[in-house]
């Protein structure tokens, strides 16, 4: 069983900011992630991909021993970005809360998914605008 994030990224969009006389356009990125499980990573993308008109890939999986182990995964990856939650299985997350996400997948397996997630979380508040930069980078080129 794999439990997998997948993102969906929508299309740019320009938002005017006005003030003193002055108008701002800027270009905004939204993306989406989604949180699942499944026995075929490729099948299951294909699945998402046929209802879905935007592009989506797989950012991340992590292999489990059990479906029992992966939906406890599952379970408990929902329930820590539950405010994050869009419609369904999607969620809008920031930069660094997808970053935890990866970092997750790039260690697992470990104990305490939750406590590395909030770890990462914990280190991101450390950095310095150019290491934010660079995490954005890596969230949005993946």
């Amino acid at each position: 069983m794999f439990v997998y994030v997948a993102r969906c990224s929508v299309p740019a969009y320009l938002r005017f900011k006005r003030g003193e006389g002055k108008s701002e356009a800027k270009i905004y990125q939204k993306l989406f992630y989604k949180i699942g499980v499944t026995t075929s990573v490729d099948r299951r993308l294909r699945a998402l991909q046929t209802g879905c008109p935007l592009v989506i890939d797989i950012m991340a999986t992590m292999t489990t021993s059990s479906k029992l182990s992966a939906m406890s995964l599952e379970a408990s990856l929902h329930a820590r970005f539950l405010k994050k939650r869009t419609v369904g299985e999607w969620f809008s997350l920031p930069q660094q809360h997808a970053a935890a996400l990866l970092h997750l997948a790039s260690v697992w397996p470990v104990a305490d998914p939750i406590g590395t997630i909030e770890a990462e979380l914990a280190r991101y508040r450390t950095f310095t605008h150019e290491e934010h930069n660079n995490l954005l980078r890596l969230v949005v080129n993946k």
